[in-house]
């Protein structure tokens, strides 16, 4: 909590706008409240975006303590994501996802 509070009183002297802390389990999550109650006492205001993967329970327990909640909806699903691994590509599917990714 700490070294947090002092990167981001870093952050804001310098200019900063806005801050995004990793959270990354339920431990960094509770430790949200610590980290915006130092902040507010030793008088910055300096907005915290909580960026979150994976885990729902987590965002819940630190939305109340900062100022948004960030979540990558591609990996924000109950329980652990599982990612396809892809070992051979053809020259086929790689025109393939060119074109697709053309279109979009």
């Amino acid at each position: 909590v700490d070294a947090t509070v002092e990167q981001i009183k870093k952050c804001a002297d310098m200019g900063i706008d806005i801050v995004r802390i990793t959270v990354q389990g339920m431990k960094e999550a509770k430790a949200c409240e610590g980290i915006k109650k130092k902040l507010l006492e030793d008088g910055y205001k300096t907005p915290i975006v909580a960026d979150i993967h994976f885990t729902p329970k987590v965002a819940l327990v630190c939305a109340d303590f900062v100022d948004k909640v960030r979540v990558n909806p591609g990996n924000f699903t109950e329980g652990r994501k599982s990612f396809d691994t892809i070992d051979e590509l053809s020259e086929e599917d790689i025109k393939e996802a060119q074109g697709a990714i053309e279109e979009a």
